[in-house]
């Protein structure tokens, strides 16, 4: 993924993540997790640190995210295990104090997939 590319690509994931938390419940007609959810599933196996760091940040216990962080945990359990240990390394004290739930699930996800692979 080119330096552009990749840029782009965790501005577009934060920008549809903030979207979601804005526009949800304000018009039963639109679901902006769609696009978010969307975007997601174009990112199956990426192997960038930071676009993975920029996944994990957009965990949030204080906002009912409908589900759509299934789709991350769905796309992260397809980043590179070594990708994803380095993002983790980054973000899991922030993500602990912001989403203590959803680092369970994750962790647990990543020693699966560890597990499965030995």
């Amino acid at each position: 993924m080119a330096k552009k590319m990749k840029h782009d690509v965790v501005a577009e994931i934060w920008r549809l993540s903030e979207r979601r938390k804005a526009e949800w419940g304000k018009n039963d007609a639109l679901n902006p997790d769609e696009d978010f959810e969307n975007f997601l599933t174009g990112l199956e196996g990426v192997a960038e640190v930071e676009v993975v760091i920029t996944l994990l940040k957009t965990f949030d216990d204080s906002f009912d995210d409908g589900g759509t962080q299934d789709v991350v945990c769905s796309v992260l359990n397809t980043v590179p295990i070594e990708i994803l240990d380095s993002a983790l390394r980054v973000e899991l004290p922030q993500l602990t104090e912001r989403a203590p739930e959803w680092v369970d699930v994750i962790i647990s996800d990543r020693k699966r997939r560890e597990n499965f692979t030995s």
